[in-house]
């Protein structure tokens, strides 16, 4: 009974934890995807709207932000991002942030970066 007690106790303890996931990618990226969580959701219907985590160039700075990918959405592109050293930049014109890369997405839960 004793060994019963301590293989159901043992059995417990694997079973209630829970690793948290653990992301391969940059320290900045990570800070990014808690500073942006509200807007980086998955919704699967009526149509696929993710919000995702893209970087670019901006005026010579690195800036991070969210943006909404949805085909079927009329979306406006974003206003503001933030820069790693938590910089909150104004985009003038969202057309002049080049070198635009994807860096997190929401329904996948994956960096690629």
């Amino acid at each position: 009974m004793k060994r019963l007690t301590i293989f159901a106790t043992i059995i417990i303890l694997f079973l209630g934890c829970k690793k948290e996931k653990t992301y391969d990618t940059s320290a900045c990226a990570l800070a990014m995807k808690e500073r942006f969580k509200e807007e980086l959701t998955c919704i699967t219907k009526p149509i696929l709207m993710e919000g995702q985590l893209f970087k670019g160039t901006y005026k010579g700075e690195v800036v991070y932000f969210p943006n909404i990918v949805c085909a079927s959405c009329n979306t406006i592109p974003p206003a503001y991002g933030y820069t790693c050293d938590d910089k909150k930049v104004i985009f003038e014109k969202f057309e002049d942030v080049k070198n635009v890369k994807g860096v997190y997405s929401s329904c996948t839960d994956s960096f690629s970066e």
